[in-house]
């Protein structure tokens, strides 16, 4: 979404991180109680899972924690890249609806 023209040289961990991120908010502004999560970043997904504070990044895992705490059923869970090129579809399918919604405002 929107964090990406910020990120230029980022680890893969921290894009992911802020992707879920956005994605969370997206979620969450729109009122869903439900949510699915696929990474094919197994570093964030394991981050995620474990409340791993180790990574530099910890604040941003931290609030993704306070984000998921606001659903009432989730499931996270790492995917293969192959597999993940659907996901990827779907994103930015939603993307786009949000944007198409936005403009109709």
């Amino acid at each position: 979404m929107g964090y990406n023209r910020f990120l230029s040289n980022c680890p893969v961990f921290d894009t992911e991180s802020w992707d879920i991120l956005d994605e969370l908010s997206f979620l969450i502004e729109r009122g869903y109680d439900k949510v699915l999560i696929q990474s094919d970043c197994l570093e964030a997904v394991i981050a995620i899972q474990t409340n791993s504070l180790e990574r530099s990044n910890y604040v941003l895992i931290r609030r993704i924690h306070q984000m998921l705490s606001r659903f009432k059923q989730l499931n996270i869970r790492h995917t293969f890249r192959e597999d993940n090129k659907e996901t990827d579809r779907l994103s930015i399918n939603t993307i786009r609806t949000h944007i198409l919604e936005l403009n109709a405002e």
